[in-house]
């Protein structure tokens, strides 16, 4: 029998914060949250190589990370409300609903573990992107490789 496991990169681990990308503030990440974020990622990420859409519910979502239903749906919002997470609902069969998730992009995180003494414009925001990076060494497991501007 193998173990399920997912990767925690050392600079999510290390953060706490992380950029919106639509006010670019940094936004407190809790460790739960960031525990969440990986549990979403995961689910995300095996639904999409499989070539299907990711629909989950809450109740899943926060047994697997160790949550409760009140926090996945919190941290969810969250995600949506700063440009990360796109949620759409899905009929799936009479009057009950499915809810649909899309990453839009990997959690930006700031260079430093400090938070800015004024929030980043968006716009600066989109260069550089960051890259999900594969290790060779890691049997294509991903690892998480963010481009950082350097300090002017």
């Amino acid at each position: 029998m193998t173990e399920a496991f997912i990767k925690f990169p050392k600079a999510l681990m290390a953060a706490a914060h992380y950029i919106s990308l639509a006010t670019g503030e940094e936004v407190q990440f809790t460790p739960s949250n960031k525990m969440l974020w990986l549990t979403i990622k995961d689910r995300y990420d095996f639904f999409t190589s499989l070539g299907n859409e990711w629909f989950d519910n809450h109740d899943d979502i926060a047994k697997l990370s160790g949550s409760t239903v009140s926090t996945v749906k919190r941290f969810l919002a969250e995600l949506t409300k700063h440009g990360y997470l796109r949620t759409s609902k899905k009929k799936v069969g009479g009057c009950a609903f499915s809810n649909k998730y899309i990453i839009v992009q990997d959690l930006v995180l700031p260079s430093t573990g400090k938070p800015r003494a004024t929030p980043a414009s968006p716009v600066a925001l989109s260069q550089p992107k960051p890259t999900l990076a594969y290790s060779a060494d890691d049997d294509d497991t991903p690892v998480w490789d963010w481009d950082t501007p350097a300090a002017a």
